[in-house]
């Protein structure tokens, strides 16, 4: 383990996900970096927390490591669908912009 100072310890917090800060509790935690270690079923993990600022590592079996992997997952498909929402509005929007400019002759054949 020459990347680390220290050697990091085993963290046994179930959800690693949620920020382990009494104040803060936020449940959007986010991989710093990641690695899997030569023992089998060990991830070195090291989180962030944006709400916070905290910051930690740890060594995680693989199931915690698959179960934050999968609430990533989880996350990253919601945001996708919240920006594939905002983006058909976008266009709408757009789309009523230029219909509105066509249907009050602002725009001509020497604008394209």
């Amino acid at each position: 383990m020459s990347r680390f100072e220290e050697a990091p310890e085993f963290d046994n917090r179930d959800k690693l996900h949620v920020c382990p800060k009494d104040d803060c509790g936020n449940d959007l935690v986010q991989v710093a970096d990641w690695d899997e270690l030569v023992e089998e079923h060990l991830w070195w993990v090291m989180c962030h927390c944006p709400d916070c600022g905290w910051q930690g590592e740890g060594i995680h079996y693989d199931d915690k490591v698959q179960d934050f992997n999968e609430v990533l997952e989880l996350g990253d498909a919601m945001l996708k669908g919240k920006v594939k929402i905002l983006e058909a509005n976008d266009f709408r929007i757009y789309a009523e912009n230029f219909a509105a400019a066509l249907t009050m002759d602002l725009i001509v054949p020497e604008d394209f």
